[in-house]
């Protein structure tokens, strides 16, 4: 487990719930599962991803990102 990997993002840790609204209707809902490093020592995180399209209904998967995409991504903490 890994608290914080760089000074930009130590906000985003596991458990944690992040959002974004993209254009349209769609909003994005993501609930961070685990932060940790790959083989090559890149920092990536797992999450739990929600995509609501306005009041129609959402679908939720499983993602994962570097941890920069992650944070470039996902910058409202809800």
């Amino acid at each position: 487990m890994l608290n914080a990997l760089t000074n930009y993002n130590a906000s985003i840790k596991e458990g944690g719930v992040y959002r974004r609204s993209t254009m349209g209707s769609l909003t994005e809902t993501a609930e961070v599962l685990e932060i940790g490093r790959d083989k090559m020592g890149i920092p990536h995180v797992r999450f739990a991803l929600r995509v609501a399209c306005g009041s129609t209904g959402a679908a939720t998967e499983q993602r994962t990102l570097s941890l920069d995409t992650f944070y470039a991504r996902y910058r409202e903490r809800v």
